[in-house]
C-alpha cells in the first residue's frame, strides 16, 4: 500500500509540476488578479472543510443566505442541502456574487443550444445540476469539491456503493480539506434527462457501459440536453462522445491529481496536488464552460479556463503515452528506466515519437512544455511509474493500454510516422491483456 501511494503521489507531483509551466502557453488569463483560477496558495483554500460541522461552517460563511442553500446538515440538525462554500469570496466572484452571475449568464440564454435553467430554478438561487457518474476516487474527488461550491451533485452509483453512500456518506481525505457529507444517488434504471451537466471520470475501457447508463439522462427527447465533461484519458474517448452526442456537448477537461478509493469506501487525495482545466470545444459551450470554472473555482485546488482546451488534451496525453510506454515497457519507474545505460536516450525516443504525432496532428506541444516533459521524464531520482505500470504489477485484469499507448500508434500510422518504440510498447501490453484473458 504504502508503495503504491507513493508512486500515485509521484505522479501528481510530476504531472502538476509539468500543468504549472506549460498549459496555456502564454493563453491563460492572470493569475495575480484571480479571474483565471483559484490557488491552492490563496488563505481560503487552505480553510478546512469538515461538511457536516456546522459551527465551522457558520464561522466561515457568515452569509445567511449563502447558508439557506446548503446540502449537508447545517446548524439545524438533520437539514439537508448544499455543502458549504469556502468562507470569503475568490476575486474572480464566489459566494454570493457568483450566484448572481448565475442568474444572468441563464437569463442571457448563453448556454446556446443547451437547455436553460427554469424560472423556479433562478429564483431557488442558480443551482447547477451535476450528475457525476460513479462516486470513486475522481468522480467522487470532484463531486464533493462542486457540492462544496454550491453545485446540486447527484452521483450516478451500482447499488452497493448506493447502500455504502447512504450509510457513511462521501468522505473524502484530502491536504486541502476533509469532506463528509451526506449525497444524493441514482440508479442507472432511474436516471432522468434532469441535469445541466454530467461529470464523466472512468477508465476509457468502461466508456461503451458508461454512456448506456448516461444515455437516460443526456436527454435524447425531452427534459434538459446536459454537455459532458470528461475527465478521461487520451482523445478516442472525444470522438466516441462527439460522435453520439455532438462536439457541441462534450466539454473538455484536463486533470493533475492523484487520488484512489480506500477499502472502506472513503476518496483519499494523495499530496496536495489538483489542477482542473476545462474549457469548450465549441463556440456554443462557451457560455457553458465559463459557468462551470466560475463555480469550480471557489473549491481549493487550481482551476484553470482554458481557450485551447484540445491543445492541453494533447499536451497531457503526449506526456502519460511517453511516460506510460515506457514504465510499463521496462517495468520501472522513470528513475531507475533513466539511471540505466541506453533509458535516457530510449525515454528521449518516446518522448520525441509522442511528440510528432501531436505535431504532424496539427498540435505541436509549446517549447515550455516540451522542457518541463524532459525535465520530468529525465529525472534521475523520479519515483513516478504511470498508473498502468502499477495496474500491471497488481494483475489487473484490464487495462488503457489502446487509449494511452496504442491509439498513439494507430494515429502515427495513419499519419504515414513511424513511432518503433510505441509500437513495441503496444505489442508488449497487448501481450499482457492476452495473457490476463486467457487466465
Amino acid at each position: 500500500m504504502h508503495t503504491r501511494l507513493t508512486s500515485a503521489l509521484a505522479c501528481a507531483t510530476l504531472l502538476a509540476a509539468m500543468a504549472a509551466q506549460t498549459v496555456h502557453a502564454g493563453t491563460e488569463r492572470p493569475r495575480d488578479g484571480g479571474v483565471g483560477c483559484a490557488r491552492t496558495d490563496n488563505r481560503y483554500c487552505k480553510v478546512a472543510h469538515e461538511l457536516g460541522d456546522g459551527a465551522a461552517r457558520a464561522a466561515s460563511q457568515g452569509s445567511e443566505s449563502f447558508r439557506r442553500h446548503a446540502l449537508v446538515p447545517g446548524p439545524a440538525a438533520g437539514r439537508h442541502a448544499q455543502a458549504p462554500g469556502i468562507g470569503r469570496r475568490h476575486p474572480g466572484g464566489c459566494g454570493a456574487s457568483r450566484r448572481g452571475r448565475w442568474r444572468g449568464f441563464f437569463q442571457r440564454g448563453a448556454v446556446g443550444a443547451f437547455s436553460l435553467l427554469s424560472k423556479s430554478d433562478i429564483e431557488a438561487g442558480n443551482v447547477m445540476k451535476i450528475l457525476v457518474l460513479g462516486a470513486g476516487a475522481m468522480g467522487g474527488y470532484y463531486g464533493a469539491r462542486l457540492m462544496q461550491a454550491g453545485a446540486d451533485v447527484t452521483f450516478l452509483v451500482r447499488p452497493r456503493r448506493a447502500e455504502v453512500l447512504a450509510r457513511d456518506g462521501l468522505v473524502v481525505r484530502s491536504e486541502l480539506g476533509d469532506v463528509r457529507a451526506p449525497v444524493k444517488t441514482v440508479l442507472a434504471e432511474d436516471v432522468k434527462a434532469d441535469y445541466d451537466l454530467v461529470l464523466l471520470a472512468c477508465k476509457t475501457y468502461d466508456l461503451d457501459s458508461a454512456m448506456a447508463a448516461l444515455d437516460p439522462a443526456l436527454g435524447a427527447s425531452g427534459g434538459k440536453r446536459a454537455a459532458i465533461l470528461p475527465l478521461v484519458n487520451g482523445l478516442r474517448a472525444y470522438e466516441t462522445l462527439d460522435s453520439r452526442y455532438g462536439r457541441d456537448r462534450v466539454l473538455g477537461g484536463v486533470s493533475y491529481i492523484a487520488t484512489t478509493l480506500g477499502t472502506t469506501g472513503e476518496v483519499v487525495h494523495q499530496g496536495a496536488a489538483d489542477r482542473l482545466i476545462v474549457g469548450a470545444r465549441a463556440e456554443s459551450a462557451q457560455g457553458l464552460a465559463s459557468a462551470f470554472h466560475e463555480l469550480a473555482a471557489s473549491t481549493p485546488g487550481t482551476r484553470e479556463l482554458s481557450p485551447a482546451i484540445d491543445q492541453a488534451l494533447w499536451n497531457k496525453w503526449v506526456m502519460i503515452s511517453a511516460g506510460a510506454l515506457m514504465t510499463c515497457l521496462m517495468r520501472g519507474t522513470v528513475g531507475e528506466i533513466v539511471r540505466t545505460v541506453d533509458g535516457r536516450a530510449l525515454m528521449r525516443q518516446a518522448m520525441d515519437e509522442c511528440a510528432a504525432v501531436a505535431r504532424l496532428s496539427g498540435h505541436a506541444l509549446p517549447e515550455p512544455v516540451a522542457q518541463a516533459m524532459a525535465a520530468r521524464l529525465l529525472d534521475e531520482s523520479s519515483t513516478w511509474a504511470a498508473s498502468m505500470m502499477r495496474d500491471i504489477a497488481q494483475g489487473a485484469p484490464r487495462l488503457e493500454a489502446y487509449d494511452i499507448v496504442g491509439d498513439m500508434a494507430q494515429r502515427a500510422a495513419r499519419l504515414g510516422h513511424d513511432v518503433p518504440l510505441v509500437r513495441i510498447a503496444y505489442s508488449h501490453l497487448q501481450v499482457y491483456e492476452a495473457q490476463r484473458a486467457a487466465a
